[in-house]
């Protein structure tokens, strides 16, 4: 027989779960203090070995995000909790954020994968993905000819801020 076979454990998670598995796999559901022990006896003798540990889980992380859309530029308003650090991607090649709040104008309309880690220090994420749809961009005619005959009309070329805040 093997060793193993003659040492019998009993672990006691401090949530109301056990297992008397060696090397036991455990996940706590909610974050907190747990006093966790292993109790070890081996099948021959009487004395029980224990030890006993304190176990802070912190709260898992959830991302979480929505954005302003003005035209082609998105500001993303990062509504995470429970994280330290944040990553970005927004479907752009190149184109990643550390910041919580990023800002990003988009060159051509399309929809766009945009997605979201949000990290703790300890290292444990959670990511979420949302679709962003551009449908118009910001753009400005330029026109490729005028005519400066004194007509009144194609007679200069400028830009003209409107009221909105467009240009004319």
């Amino acid at each position: 027989f093997e060793l193993s076979d003659t040492i019998i454990y009993l672990w006691e998670f401090g949530d109301g779960q056990f297992s008397n598995q060696p090397q036991p796999e455990h996940v706590f559901i909610e974050a907190g203090l747990y006093h966790v022990r292993l109790s070890v006896k081996y099948f021959h003798s009487e004395k029980i070995y224990s030890h006993k540990k304190v176990l802070k889980i912190n709260e898992k992380p959830v991302a979480d995000f929505c954005w302003d859309l003005d035209d082609n530029k998105a500001t993303f308003i990062n509504k995470s909790s429970a994280a330290d650090y944040f990553q970005w991607k927004f479907d752009i090649p190149g184109i990643v954020s550390g910041m919580k709040n990023p800002v990003i104008y988009f060159d051509e309309t399309g929809e766009y994968r945009i997605s979201l880690v949000a990290m703790t220090e300890n290292g444990c994420g959670d990511t979420l993905v949302k679709s962003l749809n551009i449908v118009s961009l910001n753009t400005l005619f330029i026109p490729d000819a005028f005519v400066p005959d004194g007509d009144g009309f194609e007679d200069e070329f400028a830009r003209h801020r409107s009221v909105g805040g467009g240009f004319v």
